[in-house]
């Protein structure tokens, strides 16, 4: 289905989504295929930027490619990190705009179907590491897999889904910078929002934080190498 922004601020989170879901898994895969295939040690040359053969013409992993449970779980991790990066990006209520939604699971539903939709079309066609890395190895690492590590990095976001029990026992103190008697601010219930919408992507994708943060920091260090 083709979504018509009605307002700027849809269409910007729009073309956002598309280029951290569909541009940026691509890369992932690209950096995947590469740490996965080129044996340590092994010297990778590039011509301004760019990957030269063989290691450019390097077939895609992709889920249907993956050769261990290890990728295929690795590569669902950095999809779930990617809609996680962009509910945190974006006001809840342009992203509901943009899809017409009334409710943050519908939401979340749309989101999780689009990013693993992605994901799998990218297993019914060939591609190559050199083709998905045209625009540079380091430009593309720098731009499209650093921002999701830099995100996951931050301590906010692990404050933020923490458990549940810990959460609650936050919620349960009135001390915790909330306005009159102890009432959330509107930042502080924005902020609770995001946590629980967050909660929801990792409960309905069965991933766990601990698993992201591992897969996105493995891959990044791997790929590290080839830039």
């Amino acid at each position: 289905n083709v979504l018509v922004p009605r307002v700027s601020a849809e269409a910007d989170y729009l073309c956002r989504r598309k280029l951290l879901m569909v541009n940026g898994m691509h890369t992932t895969l690209a950096f995947l295929t590469l740490s996965s295939g080129v044996p340590a040690g092994t010297h990778v040359p590039l011509r301004d930027d760019k990957l030269q053969p063989p290691f450019s013409d390097l077939p895609l992993v992709t889920l249907r490619t993956a050769t261990s449970d290890d990728q295929r779980r690795l590569i669902r991790a950095w999809t779930v990190a990617r809609i996680l990066l962009l509910l945190f990006e974006w006001d809840m209520e342009v992203i509901k705009s943009a899809h017409g939604c009334a409710e943050d699971e519908q939401v979340v539903d749309i989101m999780i179907e689009y990013a693993m939709g992605t994901v799998e079309r990218f297993s019914t066609a060939d591609d190559t590491t050199g083709r998905v890395l045209g625009g540079g190895v380091a430009a593309r690492y720098n731009g499209r897999l650093m921002p999701v590590k830099t995100f996951l990095d931050d301590s906010t976001l692990l404050r933020q889904v923490a458990p549940k029990q810990q959460q609650q026992q936050q919620e349960a103190s009135p001390v915790q910078g909330g306005g009159a008697g102890g009432v959330p601010t509107t930042p502080q219930r924005k902020r609770r929002k995001r946590r629980d919408t967050a909660s929801m992507v990792l409960s309905k994708t069965d991933m766990d934080l601990a698993t992201i943060l591992e897969s996105v920091s493995a891959l990044t260090d791997a790929a590290q190498r080839f830039t």
